[in-house]
């Protein structure tokens, strides 16, 4: 990989997480209009006072798009403002500094091997600082799901950053880091960390972002 960012054989480990394609029995209960803004139904409004920056770029390998890429970077932002997280966004697969996180989308073409037979959108580890998504695959599943391809990107991506920024065994039976997708909240944008997540998310973030600016003022130095 000459190019600083093409890192997709690093994420795949033993130890990877997955979210999965399956459709999940479907809630029968109202939802209410999309609102970043408003209080969530399982962080209760958790925002930090002073909110925390993350640095991630998105590596475009599958030619999604930028409209399909813009969209899904809404909805992973706006599902990190609840944790009182900002994301950055880098797009492209050249940067001049490093980014905190990179999310790779891969073509078919480019999936590891051993994940072609599952039925999983992405894959990540625990501690790692890369995730890799399969762009044809969710492609294809908003298209038979009729949500837009890049509203369900953004939400793949915003589980699998989860993945890189919580503990192993992230998964939870609701919310963004549910294993199997439930499509209609997706489509409802009523998928969220639970507050333990997002509390130890914020604490990560933060961590990440002190670390950061010290190593800035070492190099200014």
């Amino acid at each position: 990989m000459a190019r600083a960012n093409l890192l997709v054989t690093l994420a795949f480990t033993i130890g990877m997480s997955s979210i999965s394609a399956s459709v999940l029995a479907q809630s029968s209960r109202p939802m209410a209009p999309f609102d970043p803004t408003a209080p969530g139904n399982t962080t209760d409004g958790l925002v930090a006072d002073g909110v925390a920056h993350l640095r991630v770029s998105v590596c475009d390998h599958a030619h999604a798009g930028a409209a399909a890429i813009g969209l899904g970077e809404g909805i992973a932002a706006a599902v990190y403002q609840r944790t009182g997280v900002a994301i950055d966004w880098i797009n492209g697969c050249q940067y001049d500094a490093p980014p905190d996180f990179q999310i790779n989308l891969l073509p078919e073409r480019m999936t590891p091997r051993a994940l072609r037979a599952l039925n999983v959108f992405g894959f990540a580890a625990s501690g790692q600082s890369v995730a890799n998504v399969m762009w044809e695959r969710i492609d294809a599943a908003a298209i038979n799901h009729r949500i837009a391809s890049g509203h369900l990107l953004g939400f793949v991506i915003a589980h699998e950053l989860g993945h890189l920024l919580l503990p192993p065994k992230a998964h939870r039976w609701s919310g963004v880091m549910q294993q199997d997708i439930d499509f209609r909240a997706a489509e409802m944008h009523d998928l969220w960390f639970d507050r333990e997540q997002a509390a130890l998310i914020l604490r990560k973030v933060q961590s990440i972002a002190d670390h950061r600016r010290d190593s800035m003022s070492v190099a200014s130095n």
